[in-house]
């Protein structure tokens, strides 16, 4: 894959993974500012550092989203 192929496709799994992303910032956090920061963030993570071939997206999302939630709560 091109990386202009490889943009497109993550940015269709981020359309299809970021409004359940959001609810489970906006569930651990409480507040949907703090909700969408740490959505982006946890997608900016899963770019850099994409799941291997096999591996569940949605599951890595949830953790990332998870992770971020903790690292600003821990503030």
């Amino acid at each position: 894959m091109t990386e202009a192929a490889d943009r497109r496709a993550f940015g269709e799994l981020v359309r299809l993974h970021s409004p359940a992303a959001r609810r489970l910032a906006l569930r651990l956090l409480g507040s949907p500012a703090d909700a969408d920061d740490v959505t982006q963030e946890a997608f900016v993570r899963l770019f850099v550092y994409m799941p291997a071939p096999g591996v569940s997206f949605s599951a890595c999302v949830h953790v990332a989203v998870s992770q971020c939630a903790h690292g600003l709560l821990a503030k």
